[in-house]
């Protein structure tokens, strides 16, 4: 993430943002009835100038070791040139260092394929706004990053260098702001009360959580969620939930014991307030043909396919099987509610796995006998890089095997 998010915990300013996000789902049903057609003036991303992408690649393999001190430059250079922005950033900036490396490194990575680069920026763009970015911060930070950049660039920082960097961070600028004006529409993020906890093992909470507002969402997705008790910290988690009018949403959560947000959401009492970002993700059901389905979970990445089945449960032919394969440690899975779950589920065959060789087993092209299915994917990183080359390897289709990436920067 580039920003973090201002504190709005208290009860009078959630008090307020609810009264404002109920007028103003009204007024925008209204400005919608009268609107009889939209412009849409945005350059794509076949418009832009993304600058040369050699002359980056080149830049980047130079200041790699120095990647660290280049990121904590472009921290010291934003906070000195506009104080101001510090109160969107988290109070330690460790993390955030991370993962604003991971992104520098993404976007000139990314420039082979801008078309593809701009999807992920559209989501950054649109995912910024609950940290209350303005469109004049965006200058800001491009300004102290090519100082930043040029302070460790030594002799490679050239004309030809600046330009290119230049370029780079005005298309991706262009492209975050482009998709935050288009999504004025929905709230930048809806406040909720923790109405339930239960903690499972020494490690896992599920949450429940009243959103103070309809919170619209798709069975499968996931939201980012600030917690009061580390502030202008967010994280993505997904809803173990399909969509039911007034039911609270639930997350499962399994702390790192580092004192993270996992950890300080896991610690959440009932009456905590936190913040819900606008829902992310396109691991759902929305198919075109019923063929089988394949679910693979890993962790609390059983909380997306929790989500997947119970929609599963309620819209799919009854001719339609499916496979539920699980990666978890020895005695779990941790969700009580697992087994009575599946078993309510007649269509559904069910395994557990509880290593990296049996879940290979299972995978495996001779026990993997049926290729055309639809495979969905959540978990670890690691699990889901294995999953997803084992399924390729055995036969599925990449098309056909759905999972997300959340990017973080």
């Amino acid at each position: 993430m580039l920003f973090g998010g201002a504190d709005s915990t208290s009860d009078g300013a959630v008090t307020s943002y609810d009264s404002w996000l109920a007028w103003k789902h009204g007024a925008q049903l209204r400005e919608r009835a009268l609107r009889s057609k939209f412009v849409d003036d945005r350059l794509s991303a076949e418009e832009l100038d993304w600058g040369d992408q050699s002359t980056l690649e080149e830049f980047v393999a130079f200041i790699a070791p120095d990647a660290e001190a280049v990121v904590m430059s472009f921290y010291d250079e934003l906070f000195t040139r506009v104080p101001g922005v510090r109160k969107l950033f988290p109070a330690d900036l460790t993390v955030q260092r991370d993962r604003l490396l991971a992104a520098l490194l993404a976007l000139v990575a990314g420039g082979a394929r801008p078309s593809a680069l701009a999807v992920e920026l559209e989501q950054l763009g649109r995912d910024h706004r609950k940290y209350g970015v303005r469109t004049a911060q965006y200058q800001a930070v491009g300004q102290a990053l090519l100082a930043a950049l040029a302070r460790h660039g030594g002799r490679h920082w050239t004309p030809a260098v600046e330009r290119a960097w230049a370029a780079r961070y005005s298309a991706a600028a262009t492209v975050m702001r482009q998709a935050a004006d288009q999504d004025q529409d929905r709230p930048p993020f809806w406040y909720g009360t923790v109405v339930g906890r239960e903690v499972h093992g020494w490690d896992v909470a599920i949450l429940r959580v009243r959103p103070h507002q309809p919170y619209p969402y798709v069975a499968g997705q996931y939201a980012t969620l600030e917690s009061p008790r580390l502030p202008r910290v967010w994280r993505p988690y997904s809803m173990a939930t399909a969509p039911i009018a007034d039911q609270a949403l639930e997350f499962h959560v399994r702390a790192a014991g580092r004192g993270g947000l996992s950890d300080a959401l896991a610690a959440s009492e009932p009456g905590d307030v936190v913040r819900i970002g606008p829902p992310q993700g396109s691991v759902t059901l929305n198919r075109i043909e019923e063929r089988p389905l394949l679910f693979v979970a890993g962790g609390t990445g059983w909380s997306t396919v929790k989500a997947l089945l119970t929609q599963c449960a309620r819209e799919s032919s009854p001719s339609v099987s499916s496979r539920l394969l699980v990666s978890c440690r020895p005695g779990e899975p941790y969700d009580p509610a697992f087994g009575p779950f599946v078993r309510r589920l007649p269509n559904l065959g069910t395994t557990l796995v509880h290593s990296a060789e049996e879940l290979r087993a299972e995978l495996a092209p001779d026990r993997l006998t049926n290729r055309d299915v639809d495979a969905f994917v959540s978990g670890p990183p690691g699990l889901v890089a294995t999953a997803t080359r084992l399924l390729h390897t055995a036969g599925v289709p990449h098309t056909r095997i759905h999972h997300d990436e959340p990017l973080s920067v």
